[in-house]
């Protein structure tokens, strides 16, 4: 494809991003996938700003949880329905001589929180499980949503990571365990519908 080609379909992909064409009118699907695909080989490189390398190491070692866990507040917020101001309440709860884990099996943590009131009545809580660990298969008695704030963990059955960042649904009936990869804790928000979960084995000793 040429270089006047190209331009040509850069200018249409932009008014078909922007809504500007009928569909009669737009190119073929894939020459517009070939565009859009080379679009950021258009932009211009940009250094980022002074500092933030250092800003960012900074945050994702901090033992601030606000801080720490700052890039996913909003979303924090939404799944348990929190305004800012609480979010941020919660999270600095999770650190420091003030915490209170309840222990639940080894290697467990649990620290409860009252969740938006849309959801009274509804368990919520972050949960802090060993690095390494292996959480025994259980079946889940509700939906379960789970942010994953650190750490990660590999579902024992499918193989499937899940890291920092993302989320995970379990469907009421369903059932698996999964191991805490090894390099640091795994903390996760939890929102749970029908309670803790039904253990189908027991809990592995912690090495």
């Amino acid at each position: 494809m040429s270089e006047q080609d190209d331009e040509l379909l850069l200018e249409e992909a932009a008014r078909v991003l922007e809504g500007e064409t009928r569909p009669g009118q737009r190119p073929p699907p894939q020459r517009l996938v070939h565009t859009l695909a080379t679009l950021p080989l258009a932009l211009e490189p940009a250094s980022p700003p002074p500092g933030l390398r250092a800003l960012l190491l900074d945050a994702v070692s901090s033992d601030d949880p606000v801080v720490r866990y700052a890039g996913f507040a909003r979303r924090f917020g939404r799944l348990f329905q929190l305004d800012d101001e609480r979010v941020r309440a919660v999270l600095a709860s999770s650190a420091g001589p003030a915490a209170t884990w309840e222990p639940y099996i080894p290697g467990v943590g649990l620290l409860h929180f009252e969740p938006g009131p849309a959801l009274a009545g509804i368990d919520a809580g972050i949960v802090r499980f060993a690095a390494g660990m292996k959480y025994p298969r259980h079946a889940h008695l509700g939906d379960e949503h789970m942010l994953i704030l650190a750490g990660g963990l590999v579902d024992d059955e499918t193989g499937a990571r899940a890291l920092a960042g993302d989320y995970l649904l379990m469907p009421p009936g369903s059932s698996h365990g999964f191991t805490i990869l090894p390099d640091e804790d795994c903390v996760a928000a939890v929102l749970l519908h029908g309670g803790l979960p039904r253990l189908l084995e027991e809990p592995a000793p912690l090495r």
